[in-house]
């Protein structure tokens, strides 16, 4: 007989083993159900973002995620604090957030572009109409002409994402 051939008796061998590795029980493997569970909450996390950012925006109003808001500085009002570009973490505004003197609010303004700018004095400090006076930082701006009221503040600045 030719020796290239597997012969019948090989061939029994063979299939006897691949019968006893495929009648042993399998252990589970944990790291790959824990992973594979990992996996599938993040996909879900991931539409759930998606879809209440989707809403958000469709319905008109700043996505925010967890009581967090991402704005973006559009001009070089804020400059050199930050560039044109940048992107900003902010806290979403409560009704009884404090505010003081130094702090970098996002609000509306009463033609109702969004801003960002630092707060430079508290007026009627501690009254139910306690208002600010806002300013960029750029040395060449003024004071902002309007008056900020508590109700037209969205967030308060927390962090810049780094490389913006």
């Amino acid at each position: 007989m030719n020796s290239f051939y597997t012969e019948q008796s090989q061939i029994d061998s063979m299939r006897e083993e691949l019968d006893k590795v495929l009648a042993k029980p399998q252990k589970p493997n944990f790291a790959k159900i824990f992973g594979s569970i990992v996996f599938y909450l993040l996909v879900a996390f991931l539409i759930f973002v998606l879809v209440d950012v989707t809403i958000d925006r469709n319905s008109g109003r700043v996505p925010t995620l967890f009581g967090l808001s991402i704005y973006e500085i559009e001009s070089n009002s804020m400059e050199p604090t930050f560039n044109v570009g940048s992107i900003l973490v902010c806290q979403v505004f409560q009704s009884d957030t404090k505010i003081s003197v130094g702090d970098v609010v996002t609000f509306k303004l009463t033609d109702g572009r969004i801003v960002t700018h630092r707060i430079v004095e508290v007026l009627y400090a501690g009254e139910p109409n306690e208002c600010y006076r806002t300013k960029g930082d750029n040395s060449i701006n003024s004071i902002d002409a309007e008056t900020l009221t508590r109700d037209r503040i969205l967030a308060v600045y927390l962090f810049k994402l780094p490389m913006t």
